[in-house]
């Protein structure tokens, strides 16, 4: 069975310090490029991601295969930096809300990461 597969660029290769351009870079260059799908509305990261999910459904005609890798890259990178781990937490909530939300669209999502946070909300918009 072909799948389709989103991978998120390398977070090691951003150096962004606001939540929408980190989350943006991630989302945009590789999947919109390779996909020849772009996003109408740019300066929304989440609704960007949502439409990619959607718009590649559709035009594919298969379920989405989601992979994330190094999940709390943005977050160990401003750990010395509260407010801005903060705010990058809150993004990437913020953005795997989206994968609940297009659960329709989406055959399975692999997710990896380093880091055991306890007490984190990262994930509470994914839970079932």
């Amino acid at each position: 069975m072909n799948c389709l597969v989103f991978l998120f660029t390398d977070w090691l290769a951003l150096t962004y310090r606001t939540r929408h351009q980190y989350l943006y870079a991630i989302i945009a260059p590789f999947n919109q490029q390779s996909l020849s799908i772009d996003c109408t509305n740019k300066n929304d990261t989440a609704g960007c991601f949502s439409e990619l999910i959607q718009k590649a459904h559709a035009h594919f005609q298969q379920k989405v295969v989601i992979l994330i890798d190094e999940y709390d890259k943005p977050i160990l990178d401003n750990i010395t930096d509260p407010e801005t781990a903060k705010i990058m937490r809150e993004g990437l909530k913020n953005l795997y809300s989206v994968i609940k939300d297009n659960d329709q669209f989406i055959r399975f999502v692999f997710i990896t990461g380093v880091s055991k946070f306890s007490k984190v909300s990262i994930f509470s918009g994914l839970n079932k």
